[in-house]
């Protein structure tokens, strides 16, 4: 007669289910992050840019010392420290804490997970990098042009917009849902 499980088993079971798919997302990001900044540092250094699609893409190889599009790149190093090491370690460790105890909601598992695996992947181009995060990738048309960005880039834009989305419309749904009841 096989046994039933009880409720804290049931719960403890999905806790670990999801705390191994927040684990797979953030790796399976820092994996391509890690494969294409290789590829960028093996293939598209000391070339011409290679133009793609007309040169919507661009691929060409840049190193940042700020965040995002350069912001902060000629602080004192201190202050670079600070906020680009320090502050997103401690962040980091929290939010991923957090997800891995508490949270339940698949959508805020998968779009913080990416959040996190690409803030990992340019955490740690500072930090075993001598502070520089390598960049490969600029799209856009004619002179309407992104900065050089990265995949880590990519993965943490995609979690905060997809939150965001699903957020407003969840909200929007349950106020919906008030309003028939």
């Amino acid at each position: 007669m096989p046994q039933t499980m009880t409720l804290d088993e049931k719960l403890a079971a999905k806790r670990r289910n999801h705390v191994i798919f927040v684990i797979g997302i953030i790796l399976l990001n820092l994996l391509l992050d890690k494969l294409t900044k290789y590829f960028a540092l093996e293939y598209l250094m000391d070339i011409e840019p290679i133009n793609l699609l007309n040169g919507f893409i661009i691929l060409k190889y840049a190193e940042n010392t700020g965040a995002f599009m350069g912001f902060g790149a000629n602080w004192n190093i201190y202050i670079k420290y600070s906020i680009f090491i320090i502050i997103p370690i401690i962040v980091t460790v929290i939010a991923l804490i957090y997800l891995m105890i508490k949270e339940q909601k698949m959508y805020r598992l998968i779009t913080f997970s990416c959040i996190i695996g690409g803030a990992i992947g340019n955490l740690t181009d500072r930090l075993f990098n001598n502070f520089k995060v390598i960049d490969f990738l600029n799209i856009g048309i004619g002179n309407i042009r992104t900065r050089t960005f990265n995949l880590a880039d990519i993965s943490m834009l995609f979690g905060m917009v997809i939150y965001i989305i699903l957020s407003i419309v969840i909200e929007k749904n349950k106020n919906i849902n008030k309003q028939d009841a």
